[in-house]
């Protein structure tokens, strides 16, 4: 978030006539906010532990570019889109519907916010999306495996630490008829 910070503080009468807060001076980065980056990049994050992991390699082999990220992330969150047609489809929605849900969630400004920056929240809403397959898929088959679901809350908790109340909410969910 430094650079972010930074930006907003050398740009402020720039930036000021477009921000949200009317013209308020508002330095923290809500789309963004992760304590342990205000610190400097040598200091991993609790929040987003497996990001570390591929950005770290990412900028070993590309460098300094967002290109990657960008590849990756638009890659990721087309992928989102087709789970959330082939999810909307299987719970007995017309294709009609459900190709609409699908555009509207790929076009909306929150895929393409998040194809842009290298953060973690394309592969969050990924894995979101496609736990959800997972589990509607456990509760048409009415199978529950432990370590399976096990495995799903750490890759949820992996990806972002607070997803893995999201997954296990779900999870519960699901076992109810």
């Amino acid at each position: 978030n430094i650079p972010f910070v930074s930006y907003i503080r050398d740009n402020a009468a720039l930036l000021a006539p477009h921000n949200p807060f009317y013209g308020a001076p508002f330095q923290l980065n809500l789309f963004n906010f992760d304590p342990s980056m205000q610190y400097g990049p040598e200091n991993i994050t609790i929040i987003h532990p497996l990001i570390n992991f591929l950005t770290g390699t990412l900028n070993f082999l590309f460098g300094q570019s967002n290109l990657p990220f960008l590849i990756i992330q638009s890659i990721l969150n087309a992928c989102s889109a087709a789970i959330l047609y082939y999810l909307i489809r299987r719970i007995g929605a017309g294709w009609l519907l459900a190709f609409i849900m699908a555009i509207f969630f790929g076009i909306s400004s929150y895929t393409i916010f998040t194809a842009l920056i290298p953060d973690s929240y394309a592969y969050a809403q990924f894995v979101i999306i496609l736990s959800a397959a997972y589990l509607h898929y456990c509760r048409a088959q009415d199978r529950f495996s432990v370590p399976a679901n096990a495995a799903w809350g750490l890759l949820n908790f992996g990806i972002t630490s607070t997803n893995v109340a999201t997954f296990f909410g779900a999870f519960f969910i699901s076992l109810f008829d």
